[in-house]
């Protein structure tokens, strides 16, 4: 009996260790690569969002981006048309070699066609590259990165946010950007007033490349507030230094000028931290100085003007 039990016991055992080998066969073999390639397929369906001008930002929603503010694209759909143009440059380049081979068996006929589709290869990419970097570049110095321009000459941080509208034709950029903000002022003391208005403005700027290493530019800043706002403008506790009608303003804002800049731009890149560029504004603003504070991200949120 006490034999009996003992059989019973490693046949249960042999048959427990037989099962997990089983298991585990499974497990390592098929599920693996299975596992593997839903994961692949899992990794390929989810869909990833960057931004065309800081392409390391990468989220898996939609929304705007951190650092500009611009509206951020799907990342597969770059991805896709990629891998559509190195497959096309690939048949194109083994189609090339194909021609090659043809021309060194039966002579030069092939040539024209050969010259022609080695010059469509040599063109295509170039284009599509400055494109990008185009996108990217500020309208004044070829060399500056996009945030980092302000209002004529001046400089803000790289980092710096900048929200617009960009527009591309060709390889000439544009973009827009502006702010209106209606509201009603009410200052209770002796030296305030109250008053309905809206504190505005529209800006631009526009690039037009010459070649890799060169470009034309031009800006415009302008404010409907002679409109809106009239001439002694809006109330502004402690705020001097205007004048209207030759008389000065106390506790009040100038109006901001209709044309705040027009100007336009040439600038040329010698080497990767060498440039150099010619501006003309009328009006414009010193060569040195702070930006105008519309173009400060402190006036994101604030419509009124610094003190001074």
């Amino acid at each position: 009996m006490q034999q009996k039990r003992i059989f019973i016991l490693i046949s249960a055992i042999v048959l427990a260790i037989s099962t997990s080998a089983k298991v585990g066969a499974i497990d390592l073999n098929r599920p693996h690569g299975e596992q593997e390639h839903e994961h692949e397929q899992e990794k390929e369906n989810r869909q990833e969002y960057t931004c065309p001008m800081h392409p390391e930002i990468i989220m898996d929603h939609p929304g705007n981006c951190p650092k500009c503010g611009m509206k951020l694209v799907l990342k597969k759909k770059a991805t896709n048309a990629k891998a559509k143009n190195d497959a096309r440059e690939s048949r194109d380049i083994q189609k090339m070699y194909a021609n090659h081979e043809m021309h060194q068996h039966h002579g030069d006929e092939t040539m024209p066609r050969e010259s022609h589709q080695m010059h469509s290869m040599q063109g295509h990419e170039p284009h599509d590259m400055s494109h990008m970097q185009m996108s990217m570049r500020s309208s004044v110095d070829i060399a500056d990165p996009m945030s980092r321009e302000g209002s004529g000459t001046s400089w803000l941080p790289d980092s710096s946010p900048m929200y617009g509208k960009m527009f591309m034709f060709g390889n000439d950029m544009l973009m827009l950007h502006g702010a209106i903000f209606p509201r009603y002022t009410y200052v209770s003391t002796q030296r305030g007033d109250d008053r309905i208005d809206a504190p505005n403005w529209i800006m631009g700027m526009y690039s037009h490349p010459l070649g890799d290493s060169a470009q034309l530019g031009g800006r415009l800043m302008m404010s409907l507030d002679p409109l809106t706002e009239g001439g002694r403008g809006y109330p502004l506790l402690f705020q001097s230094g205007e004048s209207w009608h030759d008389q000065p303003l106390h506790d009040r804002q100038h109006p901001h000028d209709l044309f705040d800049e027009l100007s336009i731009s040439y600038s040329q890149k010698f080497e990767d931290s060498l440039s150099a560029y010619l501006y003309f504004g009328y009006p414009g603003e010193p060569a040195l100085g702070p930006p105008t504070f519309m173009h400060r991200p402190s006036a994101m949120d604030d419509p009124d003007a610094p003190l001074g």
